[in-house]
């Protein structure tokens, strides 16, 4: 049995029902559940519209969220680099101390050694002995 949607034409063929062999109007006009199928066609187009609204602000929503997420890696990316850098600055840095204390460490072992009749007595405070 072919069917025929009540909203595509205003003149439509009519149908045989297969069970009693007779025709069956299919005219939305004559069929007193008509604006019943009225309603029901207006609530699918809503529907409809809608959805179709719905996929469009999805898809916005998508795009925008793709472009705050691209920003943030590269901001993020940024201040990875920026990170890495100061981290290797500190790292120079902390060479240069250690090796600057290490020099001081040998001169004042060395100038330890060659004036022992410098340095205060196990009696003699520190602060006393300058």
């Amino acid at each position: 049995m072919a069917e025929t949607s009540p909203i595509s034409s205003s003149f439509q063929e009519p149908q045989v029902d297969e069970n009693a062999n007779s025709p069956v109007n299919t005219d939305c006009e004559d069929q007193p559940d008509a604006p019943a199928v009225k309603g029901l066609n207006e609530s699918r187009t809503e529907l409809f519209t809608r959805v179709q609204n719905l996929k469009k602000d999805l898809q916005e929503w998508r795009g925008k969220l793709d472009t705050q997420v691209k920003t943030y890696r590269e901001e993020l990316g940024e201040l990875r680099s920026t990170l890495n850098t100061e981290v290797e600055q500190l790292r120079v840095e902390f060479q240069e101390l250690r090796n600057t204390l290490k020099k001081q460490l040998e001169i004042t072992s060395g100038l330890a050694r060659l004036e022992p009749d410098s340095l205060p007595s196990n009696n003699e405070h520190p602060a006393t002995a300058l």
